[in-house]
């Protein structure tokens, strides 16, 4: 139904939000900290993000913060 489409779209923005956050740390002064993204890729799988998905949000983190 609409209503279910749109409480999982919701979800997967909330999933979104809180990996964005998590990145925030992984690149805390503008380098990545392999250690970090490690814990922060293990917990968005926790919150079932697939790993293409990871890989994207992560591009498109670096891509709005300007990080290389």
């Amino acid at each position: 139904s609409i209503e279910e489409a749109r409480a999982e779209e919701l979800a997967g923005m909330a999933r979104q939000f809180i990996f964005d956050q998590a990145l925030a740390t992984v690149y805390e002064g503008g380098r990545r900290d392999n250690e970090a993204f490690a814990l922060a890729k293990s917990a968005a799988e926790g919150l079932g993000i697939d790993t293409a998905s990871i890989e994207r949000f992560d591009i498109e983190y670096r891509k709005r913060n300007s990080i290389v």
